[in-house]
This record gives C-alpha cells, structure tokens and sequence, in this order.
C-alpha cells in the first residue's frame, strides 16, 4: 500500500478529473446494481438512493431489447443511521433465473446499468482478470536478485529475492505481510494470492488452467527465494514508495531499496526482517505446501517447494514466539499456523505430526471465541488465568478464522469428538455476522459489518505501542511543536520543549496510558535536539513518580529502546536532565510505550459498525474494506456446509450474504462506484503516486473502497481528494492493491465450485402446521433433477405438488393421480439448479405438507 503524498501539476489534476467523473456527490435518484451479474439461483437484489423520499413503487426488469421480462413492489423506504442525505428503497427481483446479458432495472423513468444473470456468472465475467490482473502486477526488478538486507555492516549482506508481485499499483515494494508493529493487524499479502491461485485451480479446474498454473508458481518461486537458510522468510521488500532513505538516519547508511522491516505512515525502517506465523511466514508455508500437492512447477519443483514450506514450518515451530514484535501468539499466528499445518498434512499426509499440529492450532483458536460467536484477538498473560482482549476485527483478512477452520476440516477430517465442537464453532460465528449485519439496523446493501473495540485504547490492551494517540502534558512546549506530536504516529512532526532565553535543562513530557500496564519497554525517537542524561519515570496516579531506568550519555538523536524489569505504571514520563546541545531543549519525534494490562481485563467498549476505526494501533491504516468484505464472503461459502451440512443455512441466509459483497465491489454501493478496474459503468482513476513509479491501473483490479468519513466515523467516505491539488492522497481509495483480487477469487472459486457440488439432503424432512409429519410423507430427489414424493395417504382428484422459489413465487405444478401414494416428477428444464420449496395440497387446496429441497 502507498501512502505517500506529492504536488502535482494543474495539467495532471485535470487529466484525472476528466478520467472520471465520481465525486462525494450523488445524484438526486439512481439505481444502483451489480454491474457485471448475478448469480443465476441466488438473490438478485437492487437499491435505489435518492437524497429525498422516493415516489412510486413498481420496479421493473427489462432484457437488452427493453421488454419487461419482471416486476414488483419495491422495498419500504428505509435511511441508514449516520448516513447523511440518503435514502433506500430495495427492489428483490431474485426469483427472475432466465440467463442474458443486458438486464436493466428501471423505476418510473430510471434505469439502473445493465448486467448479467446466469450461471457462474462472476466466475465467467471476471475470472480470467483476476489471473491477469497478478500477471500485471509482477515485479521485475532486476537488482532484486541481489539485494540489500537491512545491516549496519559494510557491506550490507545481499539476498536473491527477485521475483514476487508488487505490492499496489502505487507500490513496488514486496511483502508477506506488514504493520507488524501493530501487532494485530497483520495483513496476508503475497503468499494469499498464491495460495488464492491455487485454491482456485483446484476448485475449478476447468477454468483455471495454464496461465493460473503459471502465476502460481511465480508467486511459489518468489517465497522459495524469500526464505532464508536460517528457515525464516524475509518479510518486506521496501524502498519508501519510491522516496528512497528515511527521515529517521542517516542517509549514508541507508539504501533505496532493500530487504527490511517498515512501521508507521512514514516507513521507519528496521532489521525485523523475520517473518513469524502472523508476519506471512505461516500463508507462505501454507502456499508452498499447497503449490506442491498441486504439482506445479515453475523455476523450482513441487519437492523443492514442499521442502521449502517443511524447513520453515520446522523453524517456526522450534522459535514460535521469536519474530514477534511483541514476542506474543495471537489469532493472526493461530489461523495461519492452523492453515499452514492443514497444508502440510494434505501434501504429506501421515508425515511431520501435521495433522496433530493442525488440531491443536485450531484449538488454540477456538479458545479465543466468545460465546457470542465474535473472536477476541489474544490474551494478556499466561496459563489458565490468561484472559482474552480486544476483539479480532481487521480491514483485510477478516474471514480467514473461519476459512482456515473450514479448510482444516475438508483436508484433515476430524474425528467425531472433535467435529461437533468445530461445526458449533464456525456456526456461532456465521450466525453472529449474521446478526449483527441484518439485524443491527437498517442496511439496505447488506454490507457485512463488523464488531470492533470502540477506540484505539480500548484495542490496545496487550497490543503494540501503548502511548499511540493517548493524551499527554509536558512542562512546556514550544510554539507549532505540540506535545500530542509525541504520540501521533509520524515521525516527521515532533515535540520540542524548547524555550528562547530560559533554562532548557529539566524538561519533561508525560503520557497517561488510560489503565495500569506492566511496562517493560520505551522507545524515543529523538530529534537532533535529544537528551544527553534522562529518566524514565513510572507512576499509577500522576502524582508520584519513581524512576524505571536512566540514561547517563546519551550520544545523540534518533530512535533510542529502553527495557527494563516490568513495573506498574499508568503514567509514562521522560524526564530530561541535561541536553546535547547547547542551544535548543528537549524534541522527541516519538515516545513509544510497551507492556501488558496489569489490571483484570475490563471488556472493551465495542460496538458493530459498517467500517474500520481509523484510531487504532497501526496509527494511520484504516483503508482495504475491499479485502475484508471478500474475505467474508470466502468465510461465508467456504464455512457453511461445515456450520450446517442440511444446507439451510447457506441457501436461506449466507448465500444472499456473499454475493451482496460482490454486488458492493461492483457497484451496487452508495456512490455507484464499479471497484473492478475495466467493469461497470463509473470506475475509478489511475492512482497518481510519485511519477514514473506509480503505475496504471490493470484489468480486474480492485480498489481499497469505501471507508468511514474522517469527520464522522458514521457516514462514509468515497476519494475526497479527487477534485483538489493532492489526489494522491486517494490511496485510502483508489489505490489497487493484492489482497482485495486475492480474496475476490478465493471467494468466487468457492462460490462456483459451491454452484456446481450444492449441499443437500437425500432425504427432505417435511412438516405439516409447523410440526414434522409421518416419516411416511417424503420428498426426495433424484439423480435428473427429479423428485419422489410418497404420500401417508392415497391422492384424491385435486392433490398437488407444487414447487416454490425460494421468495414464494410459484415455479410449477404438478398433479397426482388420484389413488397414488408415491410419484416421481420430472423438473421442467426452465426451473433452474438451486433451492426451491415443495408443497403438497390436497383436495380443499390446504396445505398437507412441504419442504426445501435442491435441484442439481
């Protein structure tokens, strides 16, 4: 991801407004669609918006030559709590099946942008892309085969690391994952769009064939040389999103591109180059063990790729809280352990105590669900008195949990005292977004929302820099240098305490944490005005200091870590003796705060909201709704037949569910906005970037998306920068970035092989006024997509079978015979594959008895 700003020139700025035409604004009254399709059996589904009440009430559907093929009522007029100027109305015109291209909707004298209805439809549209959007997004820079790694010696040791995918189409850089500073915010990058490749070729064979079978061993190739003969993989390739050295050291020492960990919006880099579990280390052991079942081959072999994915989970296993910057488990270590242990095991089946590993990381990660169905993301302290903290919410991987869960299931079969536990714990959770998505108010696009702790303190708990955003005091400040600067993440703005003509020695500046933390470590970044001899002080109140540590000769500015043995403190202060230079105060870029809740944990205030909090742990990361919508719609198709083998949970509410995620990417969202570059009928512009390193947007592509507005976390934000001087600043938007494509075809893979192997029941249980009825009534299918049905009773002249869409629209009768107790019936052709409700009536046209069932 890039987040870099610049100037640009009148000339561009104009360039990119004429290249699309999308504001914050809408128009008075739209209808807003899945631009590319739907899916032939599943909900189909429109809203219209409109900034004042909408008039009327009849939808209709019209094929590419404009003939109503459908109509209906629209949807009570409804508004979204917090978003601003609009109101919705939903037309459902899900029992429509008839396969075309070119379907409009239209309301009075609207018309929404045309689509598709058929099967597999997204699959068909828009598959292919996603193989050419990766393809697109291959980094081919030569010195990557011997470069830098992040060293203080002369020379800096090299490492081939060539290959891999650029990160953003404003970032060339490489990564596993980053924000490993944050400690719980982790995003899969690379090794998940191999393994999303792969997952798709085995899901879809047929459709995924040699330039996927290519990609992914590209991507397998890159993480075979990313992994060190240590046995850890080098995390980041990074080069300041083309800005070469940091603000932070000198520049003789840095490169502009090497091998290194990054934190924070302006890209401190450091030696914490290691990946663990969470930091890409466990997807990419997954990828590799995947790439080598699969049999692929690229520069190296499926052997030397399954050797590769042994060694490093080997390495991991024997340092399993080595690489951690907090030097801690959490859920991103548990899911992608769990994923890389399940991966193992199907390639090498009965080998290295895979599945036994697989077991147990699943076990890890259920102890951390709530009884709600939501996961926490780890715990503060240790053994059986470890209790949980901030629950698990992420902008890019949010359905992995459940994905990894679901995975282990189908690949490692677990046995019947542990499945129930696994079905129980996929279905909590299911039903919990469920919930919250559907029934936590008016939500006319059925965009699945999230549960998250309501501030940044309140997720900070166990987690990574404590002092991040919390309030402060210092002795004195000086003018434009505010001492919140301390604490805001970026290591450009500063705090100073200097004061002209006064004495400067005996300055400090203080941080309250908001609760009583075992701390154990600080790190300043000093500016070039730094102290020479100073203290950390501790206190619980604010009141009473006691010194943790002294520094007696400080030799100068840049980022200083202090640890120490863990002590109880709320408040944090430095307190500056003596200074380095003779002129000037005390000025610290950042004071860094870490430790562990030291008081029992108090459930954080959380709350369900449509979009990520920007205050949180990462200091500036807010953005990749995208993802994390896909991810759930993976989570989604991929857990269902494992929560409920019946299937009544899939088709009657997570079906609708998943594709009303893709139907937002695509344009079916508040601003009208198609998120897949090349689709649709409103896209979005090239990210501008740093000139000559930022780059066009590719095919199929999917942008960062829509996200909360900075001024009201509320309402929702969509590319404010773009009529202004600085759009480059839409990277939070615009930018297209590896993970959405990733989980957009994990997802739609799953989605297409889920159309062609439906869950099913031989055998549909049957009720009659809500009660079950003799097992004698029977409706049961039949290979040819026909249907048995037997009867308690003999058929009188006006018995009826009668099947139903899904949304109660009557599809086909079917008469018995009189005298007949069974009859199988033949499923005209036009009724599409999918689930539908069968009815039987009897002479006075009451209803005898029905039930749901599938049609291959």
């Amino acid at each position: 991801m890039a987040c870099q700003s610049i100037k640009s020139s009148p000339a561009r700025v104009s360039a990119l407004i004429a290249a699309v035409a999308v504001s914050a604004a809408f128009s008075q009254v739209s209808i807003l669609v899945n631009n590319v399709g739907y899916e032939k059996s599943g909900a189909k589904r429109a809203v219209v918006q409109s900034s004042t009440a909408i008039a009327g009430g009849q939808w209709y559907l019209v094929d590419a030559q404009g003939n109503p093929v459908d109509s209906g009522a629209l949807g009570a007029q409804a508004a979204v709590s917090g978003w601003v100027g609009r109101v919705f109305r939903v037309a459902d015109f899900s029992s429509f099946d008839r396969d075309g291209d070119g379907y409009k909707l239209k309301v009075g004298a609207l018309e929404s942008p045309g689509f598709s209805i058929s099967e597999k439809v997204l699959q068909a549209k828009t598959g292919a892309d996603q193989v050419g959007f990766f393809n697109g997004m291959r980094n081919t820079t030569s010195g990557d085969n011997s470069l830098p790694v992040f060293s203080r010696a002369t020379p800096p040791p090299t490492h081939n690391i060539y290959g891999g995918w650029n990160d953003a189409t404003g970032d060339q850089g490489k990564h596993l994952s980053h924000l490993s500073f944050a400690n719980y915010f982790n995003p899969q990058q690379i090794p998940l769009v191999a393994w999303a490749l792969l997952h798709a070729i085995e899901l879809q064979p047929g459709v995924y064939g040699a330039s996927a079978k290519a990609e992914a061993a590209w991507g397998a190739d890159y993480l075979l040389r990313s992994l060190s003969t240590d046995g850890f993989f080098y995390m980041s390739v990074f080069d300041n999103w083309g800005w070469g050295y940091t603000t932070w050291d000198k520049p003789e020492d840095r490169v502009t591109r090497e091998i290194c960990a990054w934190s924070y919006k302006d890209g401190i880099r450091s030696g914490d180059y290691q990946s663990a579990m969470r930091e890409g280390g466990g997807v990419s052991i997954a990828a590799l063990a995947r790439a080598a079942k699969a049999g692929i081959s690229g520069e190296s072999n499926a052997a030397a790729y399954l050797a590769g994915a042994k060694r490093a989970y080997a390495h991991l296993k024997a340092n399993p809280t080595k690489y951690q910057d907090d030097e801690k488990e959490n859920i991103i270590d548990y899911y992608c352990g769990l994923l890389a242990a399940t991966e193992l095991y199907n390639a090498s089946p009965g080998e290295g105590g895979y599945r036994a590993d697989a077991r147990e990381w699943a076990a890890k990660l259920l102890s951390l669900q709530s009884e709600d169905g939501w996961f926490y993301s780890g715990a503060a302290g240790g053994g059986q008195g470890a209790q949980r903290v901030r629950p698990f919410y992420h902008a890019a991987d949010e359905g992995l949990p459940v994905a990894a869960l679901a995975r282990y299931a189908e690949v490692c079969e677990p046995g019947p005292d542990e499945m129930p536990a696994l079905r129980a714990a996929i279905g909590k959770n299911l039903r919990w977004y469920n919930k919250i998505t559907y029934n936590e108010g008016a939500n006319p696009f059925e965009y699945v929302k999230m549960y998250r702790a309501d501030s940044m303190a309140a997720g900070s708990s166990g987690g990574g820099n404590l002092a991040l955003g919390r309030p402060a005091t210092a002795s004195r400040t000086e003018a434009n240098n505010a001492v919140e600067n301390a604490f805001d993440g970026v290591s450009t703005t500063r705090w100073s305490s200097y004061q002209s003509g006064a004495q400067n020695d005996s300055q400090w500046i203080a941080v309250d944490l908001g609760a009583v933390y075992k701390v154990d470590r600080v790190v300043l970044n000093w500016e070039t005005a730094s102290g020479k001899n100073y203290r950390i002080d501790v206190s619980t109140n604010g009141t009473s200091w006691s010194k943790a540590f002294e520094i007696a000769n400080n030799d100068g500015a840049g980022r200083k870590e202090h640890t120490f043995t863990a002590v109880d403190a709320r408040h944090v202060r430095m307190f500056g003796i003596t200074r380095n230079l003779e002129y000037g105060g005390f000025s610290l870029y950042e004071f860094e705060v870490y430790g562990e809740l030291n008081e029992p944990v108090v459930e954080p205030a959380s709350h369900v909201r449509f979009f990520m909090p920007q205050a949180n742990e990462t200091g500036y990361w807010w953005q990749g709704e995208n993802a994390r919508i896909a991810s759930l719609s993976a989570a989604f198709i991929m857990g269902a037949p494992i929560a409920d083998p019946s299937g009544k949970l899939w088709y009657d509410t997570l079906f609708a569910a998943a594709t009303a995620q893709f139907d937002w990417i695509l344009g079916k969202n508040p601003f009208g906005i198609c998120m897949m570059h090349g689709y649709g009928a409103s896209g979005y512009p090239d990210y501008p970037g740093k000139p000559g390193y930022a780059f066009a947007n590719v095919k199929g592509g999917i942008c960062n998306g829509i996200t909360a507005k900075r001024a009201d976390r509320n309402d929702m934000e969509w590319a404010p920068y773009l009529n202004t001087d600085t759009p480059e600043e839409n990277w939070r938007w615009i930018e297209q970035w590896l993970p959405h494509n990733a989980w957009y075809l994990t997802a739609v893979s799953a989605l297409s092989y889920r159309i062609d192997n439906p869950i099913e029941e031989e055998e549909v249980s049957v009720k009659y006024r809500g009660q079950p009825v003799s097992p004698r009534l029977k409706i049961s299918t039949l290979k040819g997509r026909n249907l048995k049905i037997e009867l308690p009773f003999a058929a009188d002249q006006r018995t009826e079978v009668v099947i139903y869409g899904i949304q109660g629209k009557k599809l086909y009768t079917y008469n018995m015979r009189p005298g007949e107790r069974s009859a199988v019936v033949r499923v005209p052709a036009n009724i599409a594959r999918g689930a539908y409700v069968v009815s039987i009536r009897d002479m006075g046209g009451k209803n005898m008895g029905f039930g749901k069932v599938f049609l291959k």
